[in-house]
């Protein structure tokens, strides 16, 4: 990822975040935090292949406590495959982040998971209505 993504104002920011990563990297886990006003305090991307979601919402979890202007946070994953239908443990993966940062006052926006093929978003896949809809079909528009 480059410099010149310094904001995430809505969800099409979010998938040209996805986008760029998968295309730069293939396999790789990220986590944005972002002020209220949209501006993205800090980008990190775990590429080794050993990394996991997991690994992106631990360092979450430790580096939110050292950036208060941080308020929410956006998950990216990319990968071979498994984003067609919604695997029960990345939803169990997904509410239990939103539920561990929101009782520390924060809000995770999404976490978004693409494997070249297709993208899904667990926001709207868990119904959080944390996008506007009508921001939500903008990436098919843009294949």
């Amino acid at each position: 990822m480059g410099d010149e993504q310094r904001n995430i104002r809505g969800f099409g920011d979010a998938v040209g975040i996805i986008k760029a990563l998968h295309a730069q990297f293939g396999h790789a886990h990220a986590v944005a935090l972002v002020a209220e006003d949209g501006t993205m305090v800090e980008f990190v991307s775990f590429t080794a292949p050993t990394c996991t979601i997991d690994s992106a919402i631990g360092w979450a979890e430790c580096r939110t406590l050292e950036l208060p202007a941080a308020r929410r946070v956006i998950f990216f994953s990319c990968g071979d495959g498994g984003t067609s239908e919604p695997r029960e443990r990345d939803i169990r993966t997904a509410e239990d982040a939103r539920s561990a940062f929101a009782d520390a006052g924060y809000e995770v926006l999404d976490w978004l998971l693409v494997d070249g093929e297709q993208m899904r978003s667990m926001a709207v896949t868990a119904g959080w209505g944390t996008w506007d809809a009508t921001h939500a079909s903008r990436y098919d528009d843009e294949r």
